[in-house]
């Protein structure tokens, strides 16, 4: 039924129960109101649709009373806890149909708002100890957007609310190690960055890549070699997808940079190892080769070797 009225209203929240009144002993007559509601998003992994249900459930309470001699500020909380519950979940609804700018306006101040109901109930603190990690990601992503548009004044603004809203956003420093090494050119708080990354990375290894990269790019290349060892034991979901893109990355560096013909010999590397990309990896080593100096030849003797095998 509410599929047919979306069709028509295309609203992105919904909620609706009723309102009863019961004897309540002595103290006279209490009102009971039952809430439920439902939220529009675009197609999403079944598992992000459910975690989105749980805090539904959580953020919007099924059942909330009053005395009827309280009735006045009993409506009046109940408002405001269904206006909170619509903020936070559209906010969340907005983020994963990827339209963050719409998510951070509904989340931004949102924390604070929660703290009007002394003493928060403990479901409710889960959900406003959440809402910073949101706005971090949130505010990320436009930092991202601005990057792509090439507005740099306003994504490193961005990239800098990101960060202050959550300084362990592992995704916020690998995204800094890329505006420090190409806008500002600053390779040491590049690693810097990296080094924030590593340290809340949970278990997954993207920042490797980035500090690989980087000590390639220093011509330091015994740490690169190093990371190079470990990259290749190292497995994590949706690794490929970083293969791609760091590939993608350092073929754009090496058409403005063909003294960096290291970054050859890293590519190559990945597409020997880690994409059992034959063909890929002759081509790059190839081109190392015929670009390379004479500071390179401890990277030289071991593409010799990885096509010799080849």
């Amino acid at each position: 039924m509410l599929g047919n009225i979306n069709k028509k209203i295309k609203a992105h929240f919904y909620v609706w129960g009723d309102v009863k009144k019961r004897p309540y002993g002595d103290e006279g007559e209490k009102y009971f109101l039952n809430f439920q509601g439902y939220v529009v998003h675009k197609p999403i992994p079944q598992n992000l649709s459910q975690e989105i249900s749980k805090d539904f459930s959580k953020v919007l309470p099924c059942e909330v009373n009053f005395l009827k001699k309280r009735s006045f500020k009993g409506f009046e909380a109940s408002a405001k806890l269904v206006h909170l519950a619509a903020k936070y979940i559209i906010g969340i609804a907005a983020f994963v149909s990827q339209d963050p700018q719409l998510a951070l306006r509904l989340h931004n101040g949102l924390k604070e708002q929660f703290n009007i109901f002394r003493p928060l109930p403990p479901h409710l603190q889960d959900i406003r100890n959440r809402i910073p990690h949101l706005s971090s990601d949130e505010t990320l992503w436009v930092a991202k957007w601005h990057y792509e548009n090439k507005r740099t004044n306003e994504t490193k603004t961005f990239l800098e609310r990101s960060l202050a809203e959550n300084n362990n956003n592992y995704g916020a420093w690998l995204f800094k190690a890329i505006i420090d090494f190409l806008i500002d050119e600053n390779i040491d708080e590049a690693l810097k960055s990296i080094g924030k990354a590593e340290k809340c990375s949970n278990n997954t290894f993207e920042w490797r890549y980035s500090k690989a990269f980087l000590y390639f790019w220093k011509a330091d290349y015994e740490k690169a070699l190093k990371l190079c060892q470990k990259i290749k034991q190292q497995n994590y979901h949706a690794e490929d997808f970083t293969l791609n893109e760091v590939r993608t990355f350092n073929l754009n560096l090496l058409k403005e940079n063909k003294a960096k013909a290291q970054l050859y010999f890293w590519i190559g590397y990945l597409s020997y190892f880690k994409q059992n990309n034959l063909c890929n990896a002759l081509q790059d080593f190839e081109n190392f080769e015929k670009l390379a100096d004479s500071k390179m030849n401890c990277l030289k003797q071991k593409s010799s070797a990885y096509t010799c095998k080849r």
